[in-house]
């Protein structure tokens, strides 16, 4: 685990990346390009693991613009370098909630122990894209994110539907019957289509007796969202 992002002078000094001096000067003068997606994403001449320290590096010190920012967070998978534990206490002092939200997005492919302490943080995020984001990455790392269920349960009342949705989502995913109660209110209760079609969803794959015995079942095959209406249908002709 490394924080070299911690102690700028040291890192510039340190024999590993003097030895790597051009890649370092690869680093610092790449320029990322934009996608079809439109965000900016930098190229393979990145894509080695001694590069995880240096773009960790012009992250810390560097005077980019927000876009470059996240293309510096984005690539740091994709160098195969130890990155992951630098991004909790950088998440907590970035400003621009679009690197945040790229931040979280990231630990999806990051060891768990690392992974944990960046979704948490996420979770208690004021922007509703980094607390998606953190639902988001508990469906993605369903082999250990059970621990999240508490958070998770807690958020289907997020003001923000988004949030609602995918922390339902996640729920389903990861398949805890403690969620079950919860999902079933969801699906009966939610303004928002989108949210009581993942929370009926949900609740069909943890328990699908409980869904098909859902009293507003028969409510839910005549939605005003027709891919609730849908599924409900399809829970009561399986019933």
């Amino acid at each position: 685990m490394i924080h070299l992002f911690l102690a700028p002078a040291l890192l510039l000094a340190s024999p590993t990346l003097a030895a790597d001096a051009p890649l370092a000067a690869v680093v610092a003068d790449a320029i990322p390009l934009a996608t079809r997606a439109g965000f900016l994403r930098f190229g393979p001449e990145v894509a080695v693991p001694e590069a995880a320290p240096l773009l960790l590096e012009r992250f810390t010190i560097g005077d980019d613009d927000p876009a470059t920012r996240a293309a510096l967070i984005e690539a740091l998978p994709r160098t195969g370098g130890e990155w992951a534990g630098a991004i909790a206490p950088l998440l907590e002092r970035e400003a621009d909630p679009n690197v945040r939200r790229l931040m979280v997005e990231v630990m999806a492919r990051a060891p768990w122990e690392d992974a944990r302490d960046v979704v948490a943080l996420g979770f208690t995020d004021t922007d509703p894209m980094v607390r998606e984001m953190s639902a988001w990455v508990c469906g993605k790392q369903l082999d250990v994110s059970g621990e999240m269920v508490p958070t998770l349960l807690a958020h289907l009342s997020d003001a923000d539907a988004g949030v609602r949705g995918r922390s339902a989502r996640s729920l389903g995913m990861i398949g805890d019957p403690a969620a079950a109660i919860a999902l079933a209110e969801l699906a009966s209760a939610d303004a928002v289509g989108s949210v009581r079609l993942h929370a009926l969803r949900g609740l069909s794959r943890i328990d699908a007796e409980a869904a098909a015995a859902l009293p507003e079942l028969d409510a839910l095959t005549r939605d005003v969202d027709p891919k609730v209406a849908r599924l409900a249908q399809k829970i009561a002709d399986g019933r």
